[in-house]
């Protein structure tokens, strides 16, 4: 299975279609991490599962990282490179609740 395959089967079972392109980034990386597991994984269901918990802990982890930032600098945003992306999230953004 391809990175893409999994990433396909994972949105596809997610309440919404539209993802931010920051949690599409994530979860594109959480799929690598699954498919690479050391355990040999293979079955779809649980490599699904998988990716789910993973991007839950990322992103959890993600905010309170943000929201750390954001407070000890007294900043209205920052600026966040990842994966060969740069994403600006301001104080107030959505990905932030």
């Amino acid at each position: 299975m391809k990175i893409d395959e999994l990433y396909q089967k994972v949105i596809e079972g997610l309440p919404t279609k539209e993802l931010h392109p920051l949690h599409k980034a994530i979860m594109e990386e959480c799929c690598e991490n699954a498919l690479n597991n050391s355990q040999k994984i293979s079955d779809l269901d649980t490599l699904v599962d998988v990716v789910h918990l993973a991007f839950l802990t990322c992103n959890t982890t993600l905010k309170g990282t943000l929201l750390g930032s954001l407070e000890a600098v007294n900043a209205d945003q920052v600026t966040l490179n990842y994966r060969d992306q740069t994403f600006i999230i301001s104080r107030n953004s959505p990905l932030l609740d």
